[in-house]
């Protein structure tokens, strides 16, 4: 849901809203759930690259930092058809 709030935002250039989302969305991935991380999975990084244009997005490149944490080259590699084609550009950078 913060995913698609944070699109609508955008939409409607509220930097305000869009600011207190990505930091809810920080504190949701950042943080440790028993032990664990939590990552966004692919129908987060769906929403916000659907719904952002720019590559210096703020949604964007923390989308990439977090998964850049996690690493998960194997899923990007096997099934690339999951994750938006720019997001797979970063990962293999």
């Amino acid at each position: 849901m913060l995913a698609s709030i944070y699109v609508i935002a955008e939409e409607m250039i509220d930097p305000t809203t869009k600011n207190l989302v990505l930091r809810d969305l920080k504190r949701e991935m950042c943080c440790r759930a028993n032990g664990y991380y939590r990552y966004p999975g692919k129908d987060i990084l769906a929403t916000i690259y659907k719904g952002t244009a720019s590559a210096n997005n703020p949604a964007r490149r923390f989308m990439v930092h977090v998964w850049l944490r996690r690493w998960d080259k194997d899923s990007i590699q096997t099934k690339p058809e999951l994750f938006p084609q720019e997001f797979q550009y970063f990962m293999r950078s």
